[in-house]
C-alpha cells in the first residue's frame, strides 16, 4: 500500500503543478483579452468622439447658413412688403380720381 500511496501522492503533486500552469495561463489570457477589450473601447470611444465632433461642426454649419437664409428672407420680406404698400398708395391714388 505504500507503493500506492506514494503512486497517488505522487499523481496528486503532478495534478496540482498542472492545475497551477493552467491558472497562470488563464490569467495571462484573461488579462491579454482584458488589455484587447480596453484597446477596443478606447477605439470606440474616439469613435464616438470623432462623430461628435463632425456632427457639432456640421450643426455650427447649418446653423450659420440657416442664419444668412433667415437674413436673406427678411430682406425679401421687407421688399414686398414695401412694394404691396406702394401698390395699395397707387391703387388709392387712382381710386381717389374716379
Amino acid at each position: 500500500m505504500t507503493e500506492r500511496g506514494e503512486d497517488v501522492g505522487v499523481q496528486v503533486a503532478a495534478i496540482d503543478r498542472k492545475v497551477d500552469a493552467l491558472a497562470v495561463t488563464m490569467n495571462q489570457r484573461f488579462e491579454e483579452m482584458n488589455q484587447m477589450v480596453n484597446v477596443r473601447f478606447a477605439e470606440v470611444s474616439e469613435a464616438f468622439a470623432e462623430q461628435r465632433r463632425y456632427t457639432d461642426f456640421a450643426y455650427d454649419r447649418l446653423d450659420g447658413r440657416i442664419s444668412q437664409f433667415d437674413a436673406r428672407l427678411t430682406t425679401l420680406e421687407t421688399k414686398v412688403d414695401s412694394g404691396f404698400a406702394r401698390m395699395e398708395r397707387k391703387l388709392d391714388q387712382l381710386l381717389d380720381r374716379t
